[in-house]
């Protein structure tokens, strides 16, 4: 923390105004420094829109030392976003701090940062079996997060399959963390409204070509959970219908016996979806799930 605590005490001579630019390096180096040293990144100029949809540079420590000194706008924002862009990895390598690496890539608009960061913390939960109080804060700020990179889609709609895998992987966990509770109608419900397994043989075809490996409908870690995700839909399925079965068979109403009768039509089609995913051959850890399934409903 040299070169911050020299400028601070005003031993190090940044020069004239019209000098600053010649003096990059240390006011970048001063910049992360006083970054790390303090964890504030309020010492950097933000950026605002404009009504003519301009970026304009409000005042900060960055506008001072550079605009002042003859930078233009483009080399003011590229410098200020490198300087965000490695702090961020300082905080999310060396201090684990997730969510502040995400707050700083969001405030230097770095996309595909943001959507790693967020993704994988998404799937570490589930990797995890874990419903902590981090990860119901990484699902809150996986909410804010989709509604910054809505906020941000072009007329390509570039960052919708992000958004879509981001909203996928939060209904997994939600899902999970129910049928890892043995909230097996609660946990049915759930993956009901996920729309990501198919639930009529009309589904089959489409669901295969989003969640086939080499698919850029979602982002790798959700097909990644896939297998994991199906077979506990499946084992859900088989459950909800053996509670039942346990019940007087006088206590179930005409509707129960509708739904119930709807809960095996749409096992039998994740069953047909686990053959389509192959995954007898290329996951054998879910066979017994699966075994048992068919041997309950086919």
């Amino acid at each position: 923390m040299r070169i911050a605590d020299e400028i601070l005490r005003g031993r190090l001579d940044l020069g004239e105004e019209n000098d600053v630019k010649e003096h990059i390096g240390v006011v970048e180096r001063f910049l992360e420094e006083m970054i790390l040293l303090t964890r504030d990144y309020k010492v950097l100029a933000t950026l605002r829109v404009n009504e003519k949809n301009e970026y304009e540079i409000e005042d900060g420590m960055l506008k001072t030392l550079l605009m002042d000194g003859g930078w233009s706008l483009k080399e003011f924002v590229q410098l200020r976003n490198q300087i965000l862009n490695d702090s961020a990895r300082v905080e999310y390598v060396r201090h684990e701090n997730t969510e502040r690496a995400i707050e700083l890539f969001v405030l230097s608009e770095n996309i595909e940062s943001i959507a790693t960061l967020i993704c994988d913390s998404l799937s570490k939960c589930i990797s995890s079996q874990n419903s902590s109080n981090h990860c119901h804060r990484m699902i809150r700020n996986a909410h804010r997060i989709c509604l910054f990179l809505e906020s941000r889609n072009d007329q390509n709609n570039e960052f919708t399959h992000v958004v879509r895998s981001i909203h996928a992987l939060i209904g997994m966990i939600e899902f999970l963390n129910l049928y890892w509770k043995q909230r097996y109608s609660e946990a049915w419900k759930c993956m009901k409204s996920l729309d990501l397994l198919p639930l009529t043989e009309s589904q089959l075809a489409v669901a295969s070509d989003r969640l086939r490996k080499s698919s850029s409908y979602f982002v790798a870690c959700v097909i990644h959970h896939i297998p994991l995700t199906l077979s506990c839909a499946i084992e859900t399925g088989v459950k909800v219908l053996e509670r039942a079965k346990s019940r007087d068979r006088v206590s179930i109403s005409t509707r129960e016996q509708i739904e119930l009768d709807q809960i095996v039509i749409q096992t039998r089609v994740l069953l047909s979806f686990a053959s389509v995913m192959k995954m007898d051959d290329e996951y054998p850890s879910f066979n017994p799930i699966l075994v048992e399934a068919r041997l309950k409903i086919i």
